[in-house]
């Protein structure tokens, strides 16, 4: 008997994260198979079927992550698999989103799935990693790896998973190094973009820590009202060796939990200089508040809308980035150029 063995934690609510693509990769795998996940044995879900005149059984343990290798260990001893002939799919935070590679096996990387299947069964299976990409920063491993997919990524999970379900498919028939010769060429043009200046365009560091910032709030119930990128600017004095940096206003709406959450992860992060919040509003429930994006709301400075708009000094006279009459030349650039 073969096994496709899909990682995941059961339950609604863990459906659509990233790591649980490993379930709907091997569940599509059974799709193609013709395989019916109808049965419940040894703490998983899983179907058998026949493909090739191989006797196949596709695995989906409902031990939650971190035991997942208890549930393979029974079905494997019972079945008499050897470790070679267990396909893995799981998803992998060191590939970019939407790259597949087919492995045999390597070390767990932080990853409790496989660390509790190398425990109970060793490294010797194949693996299909699915990449889900590296955690934004101020995002922990393990928040990451619990959100949900973005519904752009999603539109594209409806064409890289069932690529992901024929790489398991021929890992498990064929073997890994025809399933290896097949999908882990890296496309045309996938190289990795060089690194672009931090001048607040977009897909910048300064462009992606907004995108971090509004995931933060989002995460914790709050409404994003409007994200302002004022590009690089002057500070008015040296702050921790730069003199120049990329000016975000972030409106949003939240309870004071939230703003809290919000300044502590602004705060742990190396490459906000400075920041300053400014409170225009009572605390609200962002669940029922609607505000189109265009809406000005209570206390918002009535400063006319203009392209390049010169970013208000942070934190008055006597802190913050003040104006206290330097004349800053403008070859005084510090880098890496930072937000």
């Amino acid at each position: 008997m073969r096994l496709l063995v899909g990682l995941g934690n059961p339950g609604h609510k863990y459906e659509r994260t990233r790591h649980n693509v490993g379930f709907r990769i091997a569940a599509e795998a059974a799709r193609k198979l013709g395989i019916a996940l109808d049965q419940e044995r040894w703490d998983a879900v899983l179907g058998t079927g026949r493909a090739r005149s191989e006797h196949l059984a596709v695995v989906l343990p409902q031990t939650f992550m971190n035991a997942s290798g208890e549930s393979v260990a029974k079905a494997a001893r019972f079945w008499k698999t050897d470790p070679s002939a267990i396909v893995v799919a799981h998803d992998e935070l060191d590939l970019p989103f939407g790259r597949i590679q087919v492995k045999v096996g390597g070390g767990a990387a932080g990853h409790n799935g496989l660390r509790s299947l190398h425990q109970h069964l060793g490294d010797g299976y194949l693996r299909v990693r699915f990449g889900i990409g590296k955690a934004p920063p101020l995002w922990e491993g393990a928040d990451w790896v619990l959100a949900k997919f973005t519904p752009e990524e999603e539109t594209q999970l409806g064409e890289l998973v069932p690529q992901a379900a024929e790489a398991a498919v021929a890992a498990l028939l064929e073997g890994p190094g025809a399933a290896m010769n097949k999908f882990n060429r890296r496309p045309a043009g996938a190289d990795e973009a060089p690194e672009r200046a931090d001048d607040g365009s977009r897909g910048s560091p300064a462009a992606a820590r907004g995108g971090t910032m509004r995931g933060i709030v989002q995460r914790e119930g709050g409404k994003v009202i409007r994200v302002e990128n004022w590009g690089k600017k002057k500070t008015a004095y040296e702050v921790k060796k730069h003199l120049r940096a990329v000016y975000l206003r972030f409106l949003y709406l939240g309870t004071t939990k939230m703003v809290a959450e919000f300044e502590r992860n602004l705060r742990m992060t190396d490459d906000v200089l400075k920041y300053q919040s400014v409170k225009i509003g009572d605390d609200v429930d962002p669940a029922t508040r609607q505000v189109e994006p265009d809406v000005k709301l209570p206390g918002d400075p009535e400063v006319p809308e203009r392209a390049a708009r010169e970013p208000e000094p942070f934190g008055g006279e006597d802190r913050g980035f003040s104006d206290r009459g330097r004349d800053l030349p403008d070859e005084a650039v510090a880098e890496p150029d930072t937000e």
